[in-house]
């Protein structure tokens, strides 16, 4: 399975919709797991995707990290998996940062804006080079695609 998502909320439903409605991901591609297991159950449905477990994270080739910062460092190690390549949307949180926590090299760094709810984001991005080589940075690309414009940045 290609995507887990990590957190649902209004930025992470603006991704799901906007991957679904593009066709860039087939529903049977994506999971979502979500603190509220009522509202994770709910969207799940509502969009037909799988409801996650956080150990079936790791079933995934890759993870969208869209939690609140805040929330970061409670779940990184329930889902860092050396396989994995992870996508974030978290706000000031770092490459380097996001790399040490997770355990691996393959990350990539997306600050997507409020205009992803109507398709019409902003989205810059930027990631490590073992995320450029395991394919995730181009994953990353295609994937903010379905909610606007993206634009290829450096961290600094």
């Amino acid at each position: 399975m290609k995507l887990a998502m990590v957190g649902v909320g209004k930025l992470g439903v603006a991704i799901l919709e906007g991957i679904l409605n593009k066709g860039i991901l087939e529903r049977s591609e994506i999971g979502i797991l979500e603190h509220d297991a009522n509202r994770a159950a709910m969207l799940a449905e509502k969009h037909g995707v799988r409801q996650l477990e956080t150990a079936q994270v790791s079933e995934y080739e890759r993870a969208l990290i869209a939690v609140k910062p805040s929330q970061f460092a409670a779940i990184a190690e329930q889902i860092s998996h050396p396989h994995m390549g992870y996508l974030s949307t978290m706000a000031g949180i770092s490459t380097e940062t996001l790399s040490s926590k997770l355990h691996t090299q393959r990350v990539v760094r997306t600050m997507p804006n409020l205009g992803a709810t109507v398709g019409k984001s902003a989205t810059a991005i930027t990631a490590l080079q073992a995320a450029l080589e395991g394919g995730d940075y181009a994953f990353g690309l295609a994937l903010f695609a379905g909610v606007g414009d993206v634009y290829e940045l450096p961290e600094n």
